[in-house]
């Protein structure tokens, strides 16, 4: 007979990464196989808590300029929506079971996957242009890999939540993508330049009230958690 193995926590981490060349069909295929070979996993095992790391593009296309926990997904990319279904399935399997959905934009630190801000750094590093829209709206769409670290140990000092739960886990302090910009150029000695390009994409910051009041967690602010990053790129070098 199998054994059940008692288990405090089971961290879910995997899951197919945005990359220029995955396609819509890798991330729905891999990241529900992976989800769903955990599932059968935490079958065998005696488990208290579950916490999953996810992720805040299953808020698609935010209509009202601030994405919080209780919104369900609008518009929803292919990546979202592979993330979000893998959030329902471990929601119906761990019934009685504490889990906690922990959402993050793009997460920044020394080999990040790519994002936005990944992306900005290495065009002002090598001195190109960089190419941004919506220059005065506000942004938090970033967290430092030190915040990750910090808050998932965060959460298994703290006496588990009862049932499921979701949480935004985002940089606090938003700032202007105009002053995100300034930032990284001003970094590089002002070796890029900005080219300002129209979108029709509506910009939005994330709700963080819940991580700070609930949850009792501070994260690095906007500037901070870029300046970390650009410091952790230049001292590798």
């Amino acid at each position: 007979p199998e054994i059940a193995f008692d288990v405090d926590v089971v961290f879910h981490l995997a899951g197919q990464i945005v990359l220029p060349q995955t396609t819509d069909e890798d991330f729905l295929s891999k990241n529900k196989n992976i989800t769903e070979g955990l599932i059968g996993s935490l079958g065998r095992l005696s488990v208290n808590r579950v916490i999953n790391l996810s992720t805040t593009s299953i808020y698609g296309a935010v209509p009202h300029g601030i994405a919080s926990e209780h919104m369900p997904p609008h518009e929803p990319n292919a990546y979202a929506i592979s993330k979000y279904t893998s959030e329902q399935a471990l929601s119906q399997f761990t019934k009685g079971i504490s889990l906690t959905h922990v959402r993050t934009p793009g997460i920044i630190g020394p080999d990040a996957n790519p994002n936005l801000i990944t992306n900005l750094a290495a065009r002002a590093s090598a001195g190109l242009p960089l190419e941004l829209s919506n220059l005065q709206s506000y942004f938090n769409n970033v967290v430092h890999i030190s915040d990750v670290c910090a808050f998932l140990n965060h959460l298994i000092t703290r006496k588990p939540i009862r049932g499921c739960d979701s949480v935004n886990l985002a940089s606090t302090k938003p700032v202007t993508i105009n002053s995100v910009a300034k930032l990284i150029i001003d970094y590089y000695g002002n070796r890029g330049s900005l080219i300002v390009k129209s979108s029709s994409v509506t910009p939005y910051i994330i709700d963080i009230e819940k991580l700070k009041k609930l949850y009792d967690f501070e994260p690095l602010t906007v500037t901070q958690a870029i300046a970390r990053f650009l410091d952790e790129l230049h001292s590798s070098k």
